[in-house]
């Protein structure tokens, strides 16, 4: 009988020890979980601001295509009316 009873004292320790192994588990579980939403959330918000700064990136590059393009237009007309000039200089020359 007290062998029983020795087997059994160790059945409900060991039982115990389990619920008990089993509470801390799903603490850390609970634990890890809030603090994976944390993550996500901070991810989320990187992310958004990932788009951000990649639609400002390509409105810069785009202002700085369109400036490069208004200065070589005014770069070709001036070029142009310097021409223009120096033709008319060579034509008073020759006269």
């Amino acid at each position: 009988m007290k062998e029983l009873e020795k087997r059994l004292d160790n059945i409900y320790s060991g039982i115990e020890k389990i619920l008990s192994l089993q509470s801390e588990l799903n603490s850390a579980n609970s634990k890890l979980k809030a603090e994976n939403q944390e993550l996500i959330k901070k991810i989320e918000a990187l992310e958004g601001q990932l788009i951000e700064v990649e639609k400002d990136s390509k409105s810069i590059e785009y202002q700085k295509e369109t400036n490069n393009l208004q200065k070589n237009q005014l770069i070709n007309k001036k070029i142009d009316e310097l021409l223009s000039e120096v033709e008319q200089c060579m034509a008073l020359f020759r006269k």
